[in-house]
């Protein structure tokens, strides 16, 4: 009596057959018979996993991918590192919370420079007044076009809003120093600017 397979193992076996054939593509058109004899399965059962007959074991699938020169994950999903991919997903979420503080410091130290209210950023810019106050608490988190959108509103360039925080400042501070000083007075300045932290 033939095995019903799950679902998932359904799904598996499409996706495992589905990238078996896009990397054989891939590599010079690699034929079935061929890749028989790089990986020692016979052609078969290769022609098995890529009819979706048959859902290769762990070991299939690493030499299936050796021969084809990708990660055994690249031919079955199954097999991605379950602890590496957590590092990257709280990585992700650690540089999404940095761009996030660093784009509400930036907006709110740019409203007071140019002493401009919440409610005169929404009407420049369309957005709900409530929207921006989330933005500036914390709350929510702006969309991407955001940073576009209230550059173009308030005319200043971009970087002022996803700049690193003493960027501006260091910027203003380079800026201001004259092209005609020594080198002496140079270094002093330079000297400065780091001991304050500004560079």
């Amino acid at each position: 009596m033939k095995r019903k397979i799950t679902i998932f193992e359904r799904m598996a076996r499409e996706e495992i057959a589905k990238n078996i054939k896009t990397y054989m593509a891939l590599r010079g058109k690699i034929s079935q018979k061929k890749l028989s004899e790089l990986t020692g399965i016979p052609a078969s059962t290769i022609a098995n996993y890529s009819n979706m007959s048959s859902t290769p074991a762990p070991e299939a699938v690493k030499k299936i991918a050796k021969a084809l020169d990708v990660a055994p994950e690249d031919i079955d999903p199954r097999l991605v590192n379950i602890e590496e991919m957590k590092n990257v997903i709280q990585n992700s979420k650690q540089i999404s919370n940095l761009e996030k503080e660093n784009f509400r410091t930036k907006l709110r130290f740019l409203m007071k420079e140019k002493k401009i209210t919440e409610r005169e950023i929404a009407k420049m810019t369309g957005y709900a007044l409530i929207s921006i106050s989330y933005w500036l608490t914390g709350r929510t988190t702006p969309p991407t076009e955001a940073a576009t959108n209230i550059s173009k509103a308030l005319n200043i360039p971009i970087s002022s809003l996803l700049s690193k925080p003493s960027e501006n400042l260091k910027m203003a501070i380079l800026d201001a120093i004259p092209d005609d000083i020594t080198e002496s007075e140079a270094k002093k300045i330079i000297d400065l600017i780091k001991e304050k932290k500004y560079l």
